[in-house]
């Protein structure tokens, strides 16, 4: 089954960190999720609020890129996310999105994968 959806998400910079917000989804079936972004002991750390649950990450940052990855490191990937900041035909910036998610439910687990890109708007 394949989904298409509409993602609007902001980023700013506060005394602590960068902050995050997503609205996503159509609808009556629209979600938000918050997120802050810190850099501890050397390390990235990601806490994201969503559906009344908190999810925390690290960050494995790259040249242009940044694979998010649960913070425990005995746990299993059942998040992995990568955000790719590059430039598209028209010079316009993108962050380019790709990654899966394994979602447990009372019949059975399902995997999401996704695929999108975000257009920078400075």
């Amino acid at each position: 089954e394949e989904q298409s959806l509409s993602v609007r998400q902001r980023y700013w910079w506060d005394t602590i960190g960068l902050r995050g917000e997503a609205l996503y989804g159509e609808g009556d079936r629209q979600f938000q999720s918050n997120s802050l972004a810190v850099v501890i002991e050397g390390r990235i750390i990601s806490e994201i609020e969503r559906g009344g649950g908190v999810v925390l990450l690290r960050g494995i940052a790259s040249e242009n890129s940044i694979l998010w990855l649960p913070l425990a490191n005995d746990a299993d990937p059942g998040l992995q996310m990568r955000e790719t900041l590059e430039l598209n035909e028209a010079g316009n910036r993108m962050i380019r999105i790709s990654g899966h998610e394994i979602r447990t439910s009372f019949i059975q687990p399902r995997r999401y994968l996704y695929r999108g890109a975000l257009k920078a708007v400075f």
